[in-house]
């Protein structure tokens, strides 16, 4: 499968859909990773990890739409983001529809198929996910509250750890 991970675009938001480790892991298993150049700057991951993973990076968005039979975010797709989804394309990320009705209809309308992470369960690998889901939500809350943004540098150090 061709997966897309683009930079996410939300204000203040600065995590990536998928860390190196993750598309290493995605890679051995046959897939192919596009992944948008800096995406994982903001958390301290860097497109020659990237790289090394097996990951190819792409400098633009529209060419990870275009291309990605699955686009992975961690939140949910901004309006420019729902009109490059496509029929026959799959978006996995955070969705939570419910008071965002413009948000519900942009993703109907773009013939999608719209996983919400939070609710999905995969076979065998649920566990995994949530653990390492909540995981890394603890961990950087606790950071983030104890230190603020000056906690990101750690990422660099745990990034191998994931």
């Amino acid at each position: 499968m061709l997966i897309g991970v683009p930079k996410e675009i939300k204000n203040l938001e600065y995590r990536i859909g998928l860390t190196p480790v993750g598309v290493a892991e995605l890679v051995k298993r046959g897939h192919h990773v596009l992944v948008q150049k800096d995406g994982g700057a903001g958390i301290g991951f860097h497109n020659d990890q990237y790289q090394k993973a097996g990951a190819e990076i792409i400098e633009k968005p529209q060419e990870i739409f275009k291309r990605a039979e699955l686009v992975v975010k961690v939140k949910e797709p901004q309006p420019s983001e729902c009109e490059m989804l496509r029929p026959g394309q799959t978006l996995f990320a955070y969705l939570h529809l419910a008071p965002d009705l413009e948000q519900a209809k942009l993703l109907i309308e773009s013939g999608a198929t719209c996983i919400a992470s939070r609710a999905a369960m995969f076979t065998g690998m649920s566990s995994y996910y949530w653990d390492l889901y909540f995981s890394i939500l603890g961990r950087s809350t606790y950071l983030g509250a104890r230190f603020g943004r000056s906690w990101l540098p750690l990422c660099q150090y745990r990034q191998n750890a994931l």
